[in-house]
């Protein structure tokens, strides 16, 4: 299955907006990292296998029916990808911010690869039958919970007219406040990254 954001027909035309949520690094704070699992909509955790509570943090969104992402910095080796998913048990993809290497890596796998930049040809992965997501935005480049709810904000509008958007965030109380401010409004629909 190939993710992929469809393009809209008429782009003057007004939709709900729909966001997936990948909130990372994970693993370092296994509180910060439950808290939004916690949430009653679904997230994709983005775990840093080094961290010291990477194998907590991928249980608990594991058992919250949450996606789990392990985070590479490059493609690994079949042998080191087996290893990580002994490690963690619940890896449902790979994150990373290169994507050479992870479309052969990765084809014949169930597992998704998630493009932390955003940037990446999606094609390669669609030719090997590997699921695809890239982020559209980051939320909270900046910390103060004022500008989080501002890129949240504009990113509605944005999905409006685009469709569903890929949203990056980090594990931080702030976020986590401005996520459950925009939820409680229920003008939005989130959705899982496996959707398209």
């Amino acid at each position: 299955m190939v993710i992929d954001r469809p393009a809209l027909a008429d782009r003057s035309r007004w939709n709900g907006p729909r966001l997936s949520i990948v909130v990372g690094l994970c693993g370092f704070d296994a509180r910060a990292g439950a808290r939004f699992v916690q949430q009653s909509e679904p997230v994709a955790l983005d775990v840093d296998p080094a961290a010291p509570q990477a194998a907590r943090i991928a249980e608990r969104a594991y058992e919250a029916h949450d996606l789990v992402l392990v985070h590479v910095s490059g493609a690994p080796s079949q042998t080191q990808l087996a290893r990580l998913r002994a490690r963690l048990v619940h890896v449902d993809g790979l994150a990373s911010r290169t994507a050479a290497g992870f479309p052969a890596l990765m084809s014949g796998t169930t597992l998704l690869f998630f493009d932390e930049r955003g940037n990446a040809d999606p094609a390669p992965f669609r030719d090997a039958g590997v699921a695809f997501a890239a982020r559209d935005v980051t939320v909270d480049d900046r910390t103060a919970s004022s500008y989080i709810r501002f890129m949240l904000a504009r990113t509605v509008l944005r999905s409006q007219r685009e469709g569903r958007l890929v949203v990056l965030m980090r594990p931080r109380a702030h976020s986590l406040g401005a996520l459950a401010a925009l939820d409680a409004t229920r003008t939005v629909q989130f959705v899982p990254l496996t959707q398209p």
